[in-house]
């Protein structure tokens, strides 16, 4: 006769492990456990005995069942029937007793048993239970391996290395996390609903010691081995799916009995906002010493599938054991009711097979907890799926796996998703429900794999600061801190980063903790002290091409700052502050200044070129070398109007050896060409800003733009050393405003003149903004509209008109808006001309600094017509104007590579 034992009594008993070696003596067995976590476990343990060919492992969402198969490790419910095993084993049979779930033990204790031999596990409070309801058992005792005791009450920062802290929501679980992580470095996480890969990462950080504390529910209660010496619950109170209740002295104990494994000692306390536990429950957990359990849960487990309503019956079923209560309604009839409510459900479960196809649909459970209503409608569809078609349709569960296939978000997001994949893996799991089910069933395993990887690596990267750790774990152990630095400037200590050396400054992480700054700070400046040098050395060596300076003053190694400019006794000489920490010694800091300083020496020499031979040319003299100082304080740029007198004292030979250095006598602006280029540009505002003390350096304009907006409150001075002329909203650069005045100098300004095609392509603007453009330069606009003047179309000489050249010369009618400067014509006037805006410019003049279009004349003369020559100048009888001109004088030879070539090629000499 099959012999059934009850192996009863407290935590750290060795119960689950007496098990199993029990089944391993047996051919076959099956051992089914309250979690899916714990029957991970132990299915790792028995597949390290025995090999992966003979172990299964089924759950509600994996299945692993080899071909050979002797023995089966399952979550109690997953335990199954009917298949003849020598062995059976139940762990934590006092879970007959828990409103949820408890039918389920129950059954398994009435009816399951192993052809040879059968176990149940449990607390000594099922003892009267077992004796009244299973004949013929026999009892074992066993006691605590090691002395379990009371703590009291004990401060987070307080808490001894190797301890479990205890809570009961998610919230609560989080805040102390995040505490710890500030405090000790890290924690690990543990709760039931985590995947057992994410479980198994987590408990492993504690395991091997990155992390010296545990946060966890009540889920290490069920048998999880951990290296636990004290456990602190955080509260005594819990929500048990339908209120708040404050958790009985045995359940207490479950979860305190993990503190202390095998011979070494453990205690239990609180922390916290728990109250001290009273003096009874303390004596009641460490004497082990409990109120016997009166009633277990029970559900009928002989059920009629004759119709829905039989069914429904079967299941509410009472029983007139003393022993047994009617375990109140579970999420699988309440589902059950909730979709034979549907008439087209209720149509369709017409039979027994489709009443139990029925059953089986509504088993499914409710990982994703949203509501009773999206679970029914989810179930309505499995169940249609599967009376119409006799399959779940794969395109719809791909795209339901799809979904849920993504990695990124928080831990919140992370943990939903894996809840969400649960279900499609429970669904995976059935037989026959999917055509492919072992593709899905290792598919939805892969993406619960994936999510468990990342809700592992979220939960380490929020309560886990591995540095805070690894230093307080030396200090402890009094070891020496080893910092490396890479190639990169990254510092690391014991492997972990710590900060990084930013050209010659340590920048330690912002993320340390207040604990481990000083010491960190301390252990990396000692190991950086040779980097420091060797730095120093490879910078010194640096082409110039691997600094730069930045608009603000910086001085750059690459993407690092390594000093920066200040004044200097001349706005050409500015000197230099390195960026280097104290720690890395004098000798490396003078050798940063000394290569800086060469540095922005030579950058000033090589940009200002031109003017710094200008100024060293000791041929220059008289009022020749005086102009030479002016244009090196302007750095380039003077406008004509600040020096209109100086330029009048010179006389020809003067200007001409200036020319030479490449000075431009313009009519608005004295300028050198080359100085325009963006490079010498950016540096001049750099060099201007910083000896005038500028907090903040105006920017270069971006390269190539011929005018730029003129905007409110910057100095007309930084437009000028920018390059640029103000003139109305926008301001134009100077050397095209001379090309534009030697355009405008053809005209005659006092008679009044239109813009032509030249002088807008020069600006490239419209109309409208070279109106404004003009009127900023002292000339007045007048605006006026005329009928527009078509050309007569050129016909093509015979030989060269093909048909399509005719076509193409034939009058089309006029798109509407075609021209830029067209009006539209009157609304009611649809045949009448087409008009035209235009405007005439004269020279109005203006007393304010700037000057006219001539500068050679103090306050600025009128601008000339065409010019004067023996017989030129206009006619006085209004007759055709005719001019005369000496013959040209012969002048060198413009350079064409001169970026201004063309500008100076059209400059005339009126001076």
């Amino acid at each position: 006769m099959p012999g059934i034992t009850a192996v009863l009594g407290p935590t750290n008993t060795g119960k689950t492990h007496y098990a199993i070696e029990r089944m391993l003596a047996h051919r076959t067995g099956v051992i089914g456990l309250p979690l899916r976590l714990l029957a991970r476990e132990v299915y790792d343990r028995i597949v390290a005995l025995r090999g992966p060919s003979v172990v299964a492992l089924v759950t509600g969402e994996e299945r692993i069942v080899p071909e050979r198969t002797q023995y089966w490790v399952c979550t109690v419910e997953s335990m199954p029937e009917g298949i003849g095993a020598d062995f059976v084993a139940i762990d934590e049979i006092q879970l007959c007793a828990d409103p949820e779930r408890g039918h389920v033990f129950t059954d398994r204790l009435l009816h399951m048993r192993g052809l040879h031999e059968t176990l149940f596990m449990g607390s000594d409070t099922m003892r009267g239970a077992i004796a009244a309801l299973v004949p013929k058992v026999q009892f074992m005792r066993r006691e605590r391996f090691s002395q379990l005791t009371y703590a009291g009450s004990k401060k987070i920062s307080r808490m001894p290395g190797r301890s479990a802290i205890v809570g009961f929501s998610v919230e609560n679980l989080y805040a102390i996390a995040e505490l710890m992580r500030r405090q000790k470095g890290g924690v690990a996480v543990v709760m039931g609903a985590l995947s057992p890969r994410t479980r198994n990462a987590q408990v492993e950080l504690y395991q091997n010691g990155d992390v010296d504390y545990l946060v966890a529910t009540d889920a290490i209660g069920m048998g999880l081995n951990l290296d636990v010496t004290h456990v602190a619950f955080s509260a005594l109170t819990k929500f048990d799916g339908r209120r708040m209740r404050r958790l009985a002295p045995n359940e207490l104990a479950q979860i305190a009995g993990r503190a202390g494994r095998y011979m070494t000692d453990g205690s239990f306390g609180v922390t916290g906002e728990a109250p001290p536990l009273e003096q009874e429950v303390v004596e009641a957990i460490t004497n082990h010493s409990f109120t016997p359990i009166r009633k277990l849960n029970w559900r009928n487990s002989d059920l009629s599938f004759g119709s829905v309503e039989r069914l429904v019956a079967s299941l509410e079923e009472g029983t007139g054991d003393e022993w047994l209560v009617k375990a109140r309604e579970a999420d699988d009839l309440a589902a059950l009711k909730d979709l034979s409510s549907d008439v087209l459900i209720a149509a369709r479960a017409s039979d027994g097979p489709s009443v139990r196809l029925l059953w089986d649909v509504c088993r499914v459970p409710d990982f994703r907890g949203i509501s009773q209503t999206e679970h029914a409608t989810l179930l309505t569809s499995l169940f249609s799926d599967l009376h119409e078609h006799g399959k779940v349709r794969e395109d719809w569960f791909a795209r339901q796996v799809k979904r849920i296939d993504r990695t990124e978000g928080d831990i919140d997001t992370l943990s939903k998703r894996l809840a969400y994949i649960r279900t499609w893996t429970y669904v995976a799991q059935r037989n026959g429900w999917l055509s492919d089910q072992d593709h899905w069933r290792g598919e939805t395993r892969a993406v619960e794999d994936r999510l468990s990887d990342a809700l592992h690596a979220a939960l380490t990267k929020r309560f886990v600061d591995r540095r805070t750790s690894v230093l307080l774990r030396r200090l402890k152990q009094k070891e020496s801190l080893v910092a490396e630095v890479n190639d990169k400037g990254e510092v690391s200590i014991e492997g972990e980063f710590v900060g990084r050396l930013e050209g010659f400054r340590f920048k330690q992480d912002a993320s340390s903790s207040p604990e481990e700054a000083k010491t960190m700070r301390a252990a990396s400046v000692a190991a950086l002290a040779p980097e420091f040098h060797l730095r120093a050395d490879r910078f010194y060596n640096a082409p110039d091409t691997e600094l730069d300076f930045t608009e603000q003053g910086g001085l750059m190694w690459g993407e690092n700052a390594v000093g920066k400019l200040i004044k200097g006794d001349d706005i050409l000489r500015p000197r230099v502050e390195a960026f280097v920490d104290d720690e890395a010694g004098a000798d490396v800091t003078e050798k940063v200044t000394r290569r800086l300083q060469h540095f922005i020496d030579r950058k000033v020499a090589a940009l200002f070129e031109p003017m710094l031979a200008m100024q060293k040319d000791e041929a220059l003299t008289g009022l020749a070398r005086g102009f030479a100082f002016r244009l090196v304080e302007g750095l380039g740029i003077v406008p004509r109007a600040d020096v209109a007198s100086e330029v009048k004292d010179l006389d020809q030979d003067a200007r001409g050896m200036l020319r030479k250095h490449g000075v431009r006598f313009g009519q608005f602006t004295i300028f050198m060409p080359l100085l325009l280029k963006p490079a010498p540009t950016r540096l001049r505002l750099v060099l201007w800003s910083l000896y005038e003390g500028l907090d903040e350096f105006p920017e270069s304009p971006p390269p190539g733009l011929v005018t730029i907006p003129v905007v409110d409150g910057v100095d007309v001075k930084v437009y000028n050393l920018s390059g640029y002329r103000p003139a109305g909203a926008r301001a134009i650069r100077i050397d095209m405003l001379e090309r534009l005045a030697d355009q405008v100098r053809a005209q005659d300004s006092k008679a009044g003149f239109e813009a032509n095609p030249d002088m807008l392509s020069i600006t490239g603007m419209t109309l409208e903004q070279f109106a404004d453009l003009m009127q900023g330069l002292g000339y007045k606009a007048e605006k006026g509209e005329r009928v527009k003047e078509k050309p007569a179309p050129q016909a093509p000489s015979e030989a060269d008109a093909t048909p399509e050249a005719q076509e193409a010369l034939e009058p089309k009618p006029e798109a509407e808006g075609a021209s830029e400067v067209e009006a539209q014509p009157d609304a009611g006037a649809e045949d009448g001309p087409e008009m035209e805006v235009y405007y005439t410019f004269t020279w109005a003049g203006f007393g304010r600094k700037g000057g006219a279009p001539r500068g050679d004349r103090k306050g600025g003369a009128k601008p000339k017509g065409a010019p004067k020559g023996k017989k030129g100048g206009p006619r006085k009888d209004g007759g055709p104007k005719n001019f005369s001109s000496r013959p040209p004088k012969k002048e060198k030879a413009i350079d064409p590579d001169n970026p201004f070539a063309q500008a100076l090629m059209g400059l005339k000499d009126n001076k």
